[in-house]
């Protein structure tokens, strides 16, 4: 969320300096950067390379055949973390929906292989969607804070290298994750009525991450 403040007031100010100046060619030029950063905050979430149907400790297979291999337990160049949105709430509460305890109970099934070292979440809902998964893998449960996106990860880059965290966040929390690994922005916004988007990051530092989009 801070990126998306500073992102604004950045762009604002640029096309406010520009706007009070002679240089055509250069305000132009700079409003067409602009709305292309817009575009790609508005637009829809880039596309997923495929569902994922089997998790081993060693790699995540999908649907269509294509693997991902996960970077071994233990070594302490990066650390892996699989990021997505809590589950289906029940209509007006934060507590999860009957179709949202099946979901999480169905991550938990997917993450059981994979050796999660720890979980993240942030608030009531992605507590109970990631609960199933924690206990899958023995893993202790933290609070995370997507506002706070950078330092959070920082935290984590820096104490989990050579092992596996899930972080659950909210809809508007998983692109600030995203966003604050990638170094800019990088996803649009994630609907509210979509609850299957499934990301794998292989991080060794902030800015320096390969990230793929899956389903599940």
């Amino acid at each position: 969320m801070a990126n998306l403040f500073k992102f604004f007031a950045i762009t604002f100010l640029i096309t406010s300096a520009l706007a009070c100046s002679n240089d055509d060619p250069a305000r132009d030029e700079a409003t067409a950067a602009v709305n292309e950063e817009l575009a790609a905050l508005n637009g829809p979430l880039s596309p997923s390379i495929g569902k994922l149907a089997i998790s081993s400790s060693e790699k995540l297979t999908l649907d269509n055949g294509k693997e991902i291999t996960l970077p071994e337990i233990g070594d302490t160049s990066q650390v892996t973390l699989f990021i997505l949105r809590n589950a289906e709430n029940v209509e007006g509460k934060t507590s999860l929906s009957e179709v949202g305890l099946n979901r999480a109970g169905y991550l938990a099934s997917l993450m059981e292989q994979v050796g999660l070292a720890q979980v993240f979440v942030e608030g009531n809902g992605a507590m109970q969607t990631g609960m199933f998964s924690a206990q899958a893998n023995q893993a202790e449960v933290n609070l995370f804070k997507s506002e706070q996106a950078e330092a959070y990860l920082k935290m984590v880059i820096g104490n989990y290298k050579g092992k596996r965290v899930l972080i659950v966040a909210t809809p508007q929390g998983v692109p600030a994750v995203l966003n604050a690994l990638a170094g800019k922005i990088v996803e649009g916004k994630m609907p509210e009525t979509e609850y299957d988007h499934f990301y794998v990051a292989k991080v060794k530092a902030i800015g320096d991450a390969e990230v793929s989009h899956l389903r599940y």
